[in-house]
């Protein structure tokens, strides 16, 4: 049972990571990725014994989130993949954890923005052209694979979260 229980609570970095790939490679965060963390999440809860107060603040939260997130799809300052993985992603950390998963989310942002910016400005070394992936990551000069940050962010809090499967 304990095993089931790991193999089924490691389903959101599994996901995330699935998420951060396909993002690099295709700058495209699959809806089905998003719909998985969402599906999984109600039975990590009951897994977990999450109260139902804290379980209804979390979703609350995420319906902010997207709120928020769909904002700034408007604006055209973030990806609709993205915005998604943000509030998927919020229902995992929770109310407790959402502050630092942000200030982790955007400092990765932050941070591959910058290596982004940095290795742009120089030519693409041809060993990496065989490479489509890293041919479009690097021709798409204002498009940065959020969903990295996005990954890296959740998978940094997860520990602290009632889903981390080895407290």
């Amino acid at each position: 049972m304990i095993t089931l229980q790991i193999l089924a609570l490691m389903t959101f970095p599994m996901l995330l990571l699935i998420a951060a790939i396909s993002d690099i490679r295709a700058f495209i965060i699959p809806n089905h990725v998003n719909l998985a963390l969402v599906a999984a999440w109600p039975f990590a809860v009951l897994m977990c014994n999450v109260g139902l107060v804290e379980a209804s603040f979390a979703v609350g939260l995420s319906v902010v989130m997207l709120i928020l997130c769909f904002c700034l799809f408007a604006a055209g300052w973030l990806g609709g993949g993205d915005a998604k993985l943000i509030a998927a992603v919020t229902l995992w950390v929770g109310p407790v954890m959402v502050l630092p998963f942000v200030f982790k989310m955007v400092f990765a942002g932050a941070s591959l923005a910058i290596i982004l910016f940095m290795l742009r400005r120089f030519p693409l070394p041809v060993f990496a052209v065989k490479f489509d992936w890293v041919t479009s990551l690097y021709e798409r000069k204002r498009d940065i694979p959020y969903g990295v940050a996005i990954a890296i962010g959740g998978i940094a809090v997860w520990p602290m979260t009632p889903y981390f499967p080895f407290q």
